[in-house]
């Protein structure tokens, strides 16, 4: 809550679009490895190795700048919609969602889609670039501001989390997990941890969680000096309101805080392949 709204920029929706059919290009002649953030300037559709120039060749020259990317599959008779999915997916994802949670002013979005054999469904790449240009001002978050997710109060949250790369709990083995709760704080300042846990509302019984913190990080390179999160080992029930709480500081000023939220009541979203808790 209250990090601001963000301007679809058409610029930014060109740089996104660029490089997803850049992505889906290459993910059907096999060349996965060109299927990531990165472009190689001999390959076929390349318009800049990084975010920020593919954003500058079209047009947006930006300050700092971030980029998320979902790859799924929308399976044959399996009703979804792959762009709620794969930002579904993206807030799941802990280093991914901090990168959306920053402030920045506008951001672009787009959906590249193929078919390719035995992939048994329709293959999207979604592409979501963000920034702010140079000389911009970046808009909310406040210095105050502290940044929950799942949000107080919010319902149908996904009861699982199937992973994301780099993979922020390894000691699952690829195995699914719970929805990740993170606690977030503005950019200028450095989160301390002091407990942050999870429990059923209703049995007050506690969820077996992993705790990672700006110290400890099972990819200390992803390691925040702003955020803290925790992943429970195995996926939450359907319909069940579960209550967090953190305790920390954030710079000079102790923090207190506990919020609750409800998971989904139904497994309505069976391209994650998990089974609940």
């Amino acid at each position: 809550r209250s990090i601001g709204l963000r301007a679809q920029h058409e610029k930014i929706d060109v740089a996104a679009q660029n490089h997803a059919k850049y992505m889906l290009y290459h993910w059907g002649v096999g060349d996965f490895a060109n299927a990531a953030h990165q472009e190689d300037k001999i390959k076929p559709g390349f318009t800049g190795e990084g975010v920020t120039q593919r954003m500058a060749f079209a047009g947006y020259y930006a300050g700092p700048a971030g980029e998320a990317l979902s790859i799924a599959i929308e399976v044959d008779g399996v009703k979804s919609d792959p762009g709620v999915f794969a930002i579904d997916g993206l807030l799941a994802a802990p280093y991914h969602r901090f990168g959306l949670l920053d402030s920045t002013r506008d951001v672009g979005l787009a959906d590249a889609s193929g078919r390719f054999p035995g992939e048994g469904g329709v293959n999207h790449m979604f592409v979501v670039n963000y920034g702010t240009r140079d000389g911009v001002p970046a808009p909310l978050p406040a210095a105050n501001w502290f940044g929950m997710w799942p949000v107080p109060d919010a319902v149908e949250v996904n009861f699982a989390f199937s992973g994301e790369t780099p993979d922020p709990i390894p000691v699952n083995k690829g195995a699914c997990a719970g929805y990740p709760v993170s606690f977030q704080v503005h950019t200028s300042l450095a989160l301390t941890v002091s407990a942050f846990t999870l429990v059923e509302s209703l049995s007050g019984a506690p969820i077996s969680v992993q705790l990672s913190t700006p110290q400890i990080d099972a990819n200390p390179i992803q390691a925040r000096h702003n955020t803290a999160y925790i992943i429970p080992y195995r996926p939450l029930k359907l319909g069940t309101k579960y209550i967090a709480r953190f305790v920390g500081t954030s710079g000079p000023t102790a923090i207190d805080k506990t919020w609750s939220f409800t998971t989904e009541a139904k497994n309505t979203r069976m391209m994650r392949g998990c089974t609940p808790g």
